[in-house]
């Protein structure tokens, strides 16, 4: 069984030399930044520094400045980077037949910082990328408000049940109820 799968690795290597791999990293690239522009797009980004590239590990170049958690880049045009960098990603992924996880979960993307119609735009967007893909991607949003999509477009929404405070909790005492037996 070892040996099936050690065919199996051995046949996803490159074989062709150096050049086409090189020149997939380049058309990989060149895709992602296309991606990526389309989706800062879709969330209406501003202030983004100067060009936009990726290196040879897909990072991101805004300008002379690699992005990451330490880069000047804040606020919504932060989000928006951010949010766009991971949709590009696995919309990169799908149009090359890549290999990323069916899933792309986000933990609350500081909706207070994005309109609701440009967060409701992202999830449209994505719903219609994933539309007729052979493998279903599921996109995953945990966020304390659900004003920016339409319900009759999610394929659902969990809502806290519990909590004796305004705002009520997934965790806790039921509604109305108590915690004594």
């Amino acid at each position: 069984r070892a040996v099936k799968f050690e065919e199996e690795v051995s046949q996803l290597r490159p074989t062709r030399g150096g050049q086409s791999d090189t020149t997939r990293l380049a058309d990989v690239r060149n895709e992602l930044g296309r991606c990526f522009a389309g989706w800062l797009g879709t969330l209406r980004a501003q202030n983004i520094p100067g060009r936009v590239e990726f290196d040879d590990d897909l990072r991101l170049h805004l300008g002379e400045e690699r992005f990451s958690e330490n880069s000047s880049s804040s606020g919504s045009t932060r989000t928006r980077i951010v949010l766009a960098y991971h949709a590009a990603l696995v919309e990169t992924s799908l149009k090359i037949n890549g290999y990323h996880p069916g899933f792309l979960v986000m933990d609350a993307p500081k909706q207070h910082e994005l309109h609701p119609q440009d967060l409701g735009a992202f999830v449209l967007r994505f719903r219609e990328m994933v539309a007729g893909q052979p493998v279903p991607v599921q996109l995953v949003i945990a966020a304390t408000e659900d004003d920016f999509v339409d319900e009759n477009l999610a394929d659902e929404i969990w809502r806290p049940t519990f909590g004796a405070g305004q705002e009520p909790r997934f965790f806790g005492t039921p509604a109305g109820g108590s915690d004594e037996k």
